[in-house]
């Protein structure tokens, strides 16, 4: 029997199959809607955000539902509306990146936090936007500090790993280590799989 039909036949057998095939579809939805902005991808960005949209609406998050249908419409027309825009989000210019290392884009907006908290560093900004004067240095003088800071660390890890073995432009999750520590969890998993039987034939 081809696995598609007998997915279909074991939803309509049984409702605990059901909600767990829904909830892995959902996981990988938004897996799918990371790896997008992680590898600067914006086809499979648009495809991830019209895939997620039914789920805004099913899940009852109204600024959601109400919204990204309104952004998917506007990264579609982006190619008629502004050429020049849509030529550069075909870059990858959507997200940013901080480092070389592979897999490591972010989203902008994530991206403005991190600077925030650079330059807030431990005195924090309570009641800044109280006083129009100190917000309006906060707003000029912010992004560059942030900006020389950055700047510095990068120097000073690329500096680092030239003087030990070169750059290393892996992700993290590359490393020799986490993999083997996937690899265990993963055999774990499977081990208790194995030894308690399958869930859904209960």
């Amino acid at each position: 029997m081809p696995f598609i039909v007998w997915h279909k036949k074991r939803q309509a057998e049984s409702p605990h199959f059901k909600y767990w095939s829904l909830t892995l579809n959902f996981q990988l939805t938004i897996l799918i809607l990371v790896r997008s902005l992680r590898e600067g991808n914006l086809q499979l960005y648009k495809e991830a955000c019209a895939a997620l949209c039914p789920w805004f609406f099913a899940l009852n998050s109204t600024n959601y539902a109400r919204w990204l249908p309104v952004h998917i419409h506007d990264m579609k027309s982006l190619d008629k509306e502004a050429p020049s825009v849509a030529t550069e989000f075909g870059k990858g210019h959507f997200v940013v990146q901080k480092s070389h290392c592979a897999f490591s884009s972010i989203p902008i907006d994530q991206a403005h936090q991190q600077n925030n908290r650079i330059v807030k560093g431990n005195g924090r900004t309570i009641g800044l936007t109280e006083n129009s004067c100190q917000l309006l240095r906060w707003m000029v003088c912010g992004p560059e500090i942030s900006h020389l800071i950055n700047e510095f660390k990068c120097s000073e890890e690329l500096t680092k790993k030239w003087q030990s073995k070169g750059p290393d432009l892996r992700h993290h999750e590359q490393m020799i280590g986490v993999q083997a520590t996937f690899q265990k969890k993963v055999r774990a998993l499977c081990a208790t799989i194995e030894d308690m039987g399958n869930p859904f034939l209960e």
